[in-house]
């Protein structure tokens, strides 16, 4: 099922004041939109794919996609420098919340530290930030990929679609309306960083309290974000917190 061609047009007629400035493009095919705009260097820029050949996900994953099926995007922002990047990735997957929300899906919740997960029903999308320095600063690049009509079974990574969960979306829509989305965000991040968007985050936390594990073995139960986007864990010992890597989770 294909949602439509993407259109340049029609992504920035929905634009708002606020990504009006953005240099917008949208290809047919692309290696990996991320890579892409990182290779360019240039900040606010939107680079918008029907197809990649090379998409990424966290930890070296490969991120497939059929043409037509999906939204996949990506974003450069500069920022003052790396340090104040922490937490990016989930400030970006509120922004993805709510430019869902105001296209009446509802349904999307969000998954420690970069997924977008439907209750139950497995994930929806997901994001990449990745980085490179400027001579007055950083490059953030932030890219998503949000399934909306494919097979699950012909996804490459599992997961659902919003056509699955009763939400039919136009995809230049929702193109333009995570790019709204993320320049208003990004521009607060850089102001306050993601103390910002904790609350925001966890009240769309899908498993709040759910027991987990940690790529080196540690286990107990997942109790909140810190204000550096960190996973805070409660377990026998007094907890832990988690700043990257893997966290599965598991029976309790």
């Amino acid at each position: 099922m294909n949602a439509g061609m993407l259109s340049r047009d029609a992504v920035l007629a929905h634009l708002n004041d606020a990504a009006a400035g953005m240099a917008v493009t949208v290809v047919r095919e692309v290696d990996s939109t991320n890579a892409r705009l990182l290779a360019r260097g240039r900040q606010a820029e939107v680079c918008i794919a029907e197809a990649q050949t090379a998409g990424r996900g966290r930890l070296g994953r490969t991120w497939h996609a059929a043409a037509g099926s999906s939204v996949l995007l990506s974003l450069a922002w500069r920022f003052a420098s790396a340090a104040a990047l922490g937490g990016l990735s989930l400030a970006a997957a509120v922004g993805v919340c709510r430019a869902l929300e105001s296209l009446g899906v509802t349904a999307v919740g969000v998954k420690w530290p970069n997924d977008l997960v439907a209750a139950g029903r497995g994930k929806v999308g997901g994001i990449l930030v990745q980085s490179r320095a400027l001579g007055d600063g950083v490059l953030a690049v932030a890219g998503v990929g949000v399934n909306v009509c494919f097979d699950g079974a012909e996804s490459g990574h599992g997961g659902v679609d919003l056509a699955a969960l009763g939400c039919k979306v136009d995809r230049n829509r929702l193109a333009a309306a995570v790019v709204n989305e993320w320049c208003a965000a990004f521009t607060e991040f850089a102001a306050r960083g993601f103390g910002a968007f904790r609350d925001s985050w966890l009240a769309r936390h899908v498993y709040a309290g759910a027991a987990v594990v940690t790529a080196d073995g540690r286990r107990g139960r997942i109790k909140t974000v810190d204000a550096t986007g960190a996973l805070v864990v409660d377990d026998a010992g007094g907890g832990f917190t988690v700043s990257g890597g893997e966290v599965r989770l598991v029976e309790s």
